[in-house]
């Protein structure tokens, strides 16, 4: 079982203001509204959503009558960005601080070329420190599956990414005669549907690919401890089919559905002061 690290910060977590986030994925948009550490309510539009109006309407939706001091946003989609920027001042009469590898992530970026990463990757596995300590491993299960390390001496130092569940069954439909597509019950269904083997093609289908992300996330955790030289790796996940998938699976990983939004969180207040936000 992991420990989530309790007591350190909180005197400056209460001092922190409201502050508005976004997460920018292929997928959706998740907007969380935090008051220091604490999201205080969270809303998912599709990426695929370019109405102004619709954008706005969301953004007021979370925001109620509260009034956040700062935004920041962060996104894998760069062409939804500055659609998402102008709501932002639109809505909520802010502009938002948008992430990329220059700026304090809490943590030394080890990484030969860090412009390329993802920040995803970057504002998960500072997320992942700041609550579980270093050594840690960040497990983010979307559109592609995404491993961060950070090693015991606080430094990102790289990671894996792999294909996730759409991609995969996807590829085997589109690369084949006869294997189906799948939909998305088929891909992440309710829990208890797990077995060992499928009895029909479609459930072959859906296991196989859910059983080699529990594989991945099982022996790249260990791999991953051995080469650290490490006793002990904690490990949280994230994602938006990360629920369904560690289901009912005893594998001693912590699941935060909102880790990306607290690392921009985070993010926000380690610039805050340097960039007069």
């Amino acid at each position: 079982m992991i420990q989530r690290r309790t007591g350190q910060g909180a005197n400056t977590a209460k001092r922190l203001p409201l502050v508005l986030a976004a997460d920018i994925g292929n997928t959706s948009v998740s907007l969380g509204l935090f008051l220091g550490k604490t999201l205080k309510a969270e809303r998912r539009v599709p990426t695929s959503e370019t109405n102004p109006a619709t954008l706005d309407r969301a953004i007021r939706g979370l925001l109620g009558r509260r009034k956040p001091r700062g935004a920041v946003l962060g996104s894998v989609a760069p062409p939804a960005v500055p659609r998402w920027a102008r709501a932002m001042r639109r809505a909520a009469d802010l502009s938002p601080l948008a992430v990329d590898c220059r700026l304090d992530f809490g943590m030394r970026l080890d990484y030969p070329a860090p412009e390329t990463l993802g920040v995803d990757r970057l504002l998960n596995a500072s997320a992942a420190m700041a609550a579980y300590g270093a050594p840690v491993l960040a497990v983010d299960i979307g559109t592609a599956v995404t491993f961060d390390v950070v090693d015991k001496n606080g430094a990102f130092v790289g990671g894996l990414i792999m294909p996730g569940l759409r991609l995969m069954a996807d590829a085997m439909a589109g690369r084949t005669a006869l294997l189906p597509a799948l939909g998305d019950g088929e891909l992440a269904p309710a829990a208890g549907a797990w077995r060992a083997f499928g009895r029909s093609t479609r459930e072959a289908m859906g296991l196989g690919v859910r059983w080699m992300i529990r594989a991945a996330i099982e022996n790249l955790r260990e791999a991953v401890r051995r080469e650290l030289g490490a006793k002990r790796l904690p490990c949280v996940v994230t994602g938006g089919y990360a629920a369904p998938l560690m289901a009912g699976w005893r594998h001693g990983c912590a699941l935060d559905p909102h880790l990306t939004l607290r690392g921009l969180a985070r993010v926000w207040a380690l610039n805050a002061q340097e960039r007069n936000l």
